[in-house]
């Protein structure tokens, strides 16, 4: 009796430290773009004489007040882009803006940039938690042969959700702290040139 003690006492110790590391992993927060609780899907470009381009000028209304003018720099091609155009929504197609959404929801930020010079551009969104962290930046790369006019894109995320067993222990439904005023950020060509702030709320 008391060799199977010493036999299976170490054993159950040893699970229990095995399930307290696992647990401490399901719970860490991320460390890495590798590991990030947020997906945001490629950059969608839309020529200016698209017949989508058409569909997104009646479908969505694109909110003028937040346009801003690119910021003085020393980058040519981010001076020339005299206006910039944002607007969010939580589905397609883009009807109604919104700057409140469900944790649940996906989430889009539709921009819409004009006198974009030819040339390569680097377009990128990066999204900020309400701690201030930046959760994840993705970016897209812009090959103009000529000057355009308009150009339309669109990043999105969603909200990773925490598994049963550890929404069960630690009762949330979601990684991370997703509720309450976030930042999505619009870089050109390594140059700020817009910031929209939505909020993460149940109702």
């Amino acid at each position: 009796m008391k060799s199977s003690h010493l036999i299976v006492m170490p054993l159950l110790a040893l699970v229990f430290i095995l399930f307290l590391y696992w647990l401490a992993v399901q719970n860490a927060p991320p460390k890495s773009m590798r590991k990030t609780p947020i997906a945001i899907a490629a950059l969608e470009i839309v020529a200016a004489d698209d017949s989508k381009t058409r569909e997104l000028v009646l479908a969505g209304r694109f909110d003028r007040s937040s346009a801003s003018a690119a910021t003085t720099g020393t980058d040519d091609s981010v001076r020339k882009v005299t206006n910039l155009e944002t607007a969010m929504y939580n589905a397609k197609p883009f009807v109604t803006e919104q700057d409140t959404f469900l944790p649940s929801d996906r989430i889009y930020i539709v921009l819409e940039l004009h006198d974009l010079d030819k040339g390569q551009h680097r377009l990128s969104a990066s999204w900020i938690d309400p701690e201030g962290k930046t959760i994840n930046t993705s970016e897209h790369t812009i090959l103009l042969d000529a000057p355009e006019l308009t150009h339309r894109s669109y990043f999105w995320l969603e909200l990773m959700k925490n598994g049963p067993f550890t929404e069960l222990v630690t009762g949330r439904e979601f990684k991370g702290n997703v509720y309450g005023r976030w930042q999505v950020q619009i870089h050109l060509n390594g140059h700020p040139v817009d910031k929209r702030e939505f909020s993460i709320q149940d109702t």
